[in-house]
């Protein structure tokens, strides 16, 4: 798992909470072969990733192994904007 923050896009959907996506994998910039997660996401960030799962996220690891996806590459976890 990478650590810090870093900008990543979404590879597949592991779970579904209802028809949100609750947690991905995901493809890191600069490691495109290095699949981690899966990751949980951001509760506000659902709905919007749901309906569009393109583009780049923000995501923050941790030392211990753990992981988020925080908000899109732009800020914003209600949409594109």
């Amino acid at each position: 798992m990478t650590e810090g923050a870093y900008l990543a896009a979404v590879s597949s959907v592991a779970a579904l909470e209802g028809d949100l996506p609750a947690t991905v994998r995901v493809l890191p910039v600069g490691a495109p072969d290095m699949v981690c997660g899966p990751l949980p996401v951001f509760e506000s960030l659902r709905g919007p990733m749901a309906a569009d799962r393109s583009g780049l996220f923000v995501c923050l690891g941790t030392p211990g192994g753990f992981g988020v996806v925080l908000c899109r590459a732009d800020g914003t976890v209600g949409g594109q904007g």
